[in-house]
This record gives C-alpha cells, structure tokens and sequence, in this order.
C-alpha cells in the first residue's frame, strides 16, 4: 500500500560557505565548502553538516578530442538522528568526450557517474549507477527558407 508512504528528503535547505578558485590551465572553477543542511521533510527538521568539494573542467587529449568534466563531492558527518535513508558520500561527475565537425557542429560521448554511501549500518555499503550516451551538439539555430 503506497498510500501512506512517503518521499524522504523532498524539502532540503542546503548553505554552502567555502572559497572558488579559477585555476586557468584545465580547471576553469574549483569550489572548497562546509555546508549545512537542514531537512524540513518532517515535522522535526534533521540537520547534518559537512563539506564539499566540486569542478569543472576542460582537458584537451589529443587532435580536436576534449574532455568535459563536472564533477562534484559531498560528505555529511554522521550523527544521532540519522536515518536509513540519509546519505554520507555522494558523488556526481558528468563528463563528456567532444569533437568538433564544423565550427557549431561536433559529435560527443558522455559518461555520467553516481555514487553514494549511507550514514546508517543498514546501508553503509556504496551504491552507484552510470549512463553512456553519445549525440551531436549544433549550437546554432536552424535556419528554413
């Protein structure tokens, strides 16, 4: 019966105070944070804290082949009021292999990563998924005579 069942983690309020670097070369931002989180899903809010660190990336191979990273981490301490449901390490990382064509035409294969860890010893193991794809990217607009 999913009548009474709920969704956990649908109204999360999440701040961030860290510093932003621009390192040039390859890195175009590298992010460094603690955070805070406060879970108001429930009627007590359930608030964690921890850090995160993210990027974004661009990584020239060889020819015209470039990859595209963006990638981020996330660890929430664990505490007293976790619940199974409640995440300790998560990571997200979207990246892309392009070749230009033309000027606004390349072709491109991506690889989407996601992996996580519970806070809890009934889902401390690390669980993850992956998404393969490939497709073209024309950032001009058609034109119909």
């Amino acid at each position: 019966n999913t009548a009474n069942a709920t969704l956990p983690h649908q109204r999360i309020f999440r701040e961030a105070l860290g510093v932003v670097l621009f390192p040039k070369k390859y890195f175009e931002e590298v992010r460094i944070a603690g955070i805070a989180q406060q879970d108001v899903s429930r009627s007590n809010t359930l608030e964690d804290y921890g850090f995160e660190l993210s990027y974004r990336a661009t990584f020239p191979l060889f020819g015209n082949l470039s990859l595209f990273s963006d990638s981020r981490a996330r660890y929430l301490f664990p505490d007293g009021d976790d619940l199974p449901s409640d995440l300790e390490i998560t990571l997200i990382s979207n990246n892309r292999f392009q070749v230009p064509i033309f000027e606004q035409l390349s072709l491109f294969t991506f690889f989407d990563l996601f992996f996580a860890k519970g806070k809890t010893d009934t889902n401390n193991r690390f669980g993850g998924s992956y998404n393969i794809g490939a497709g073209i990217d024309f950032n001009k607009y058609w034109k119909f005579l």
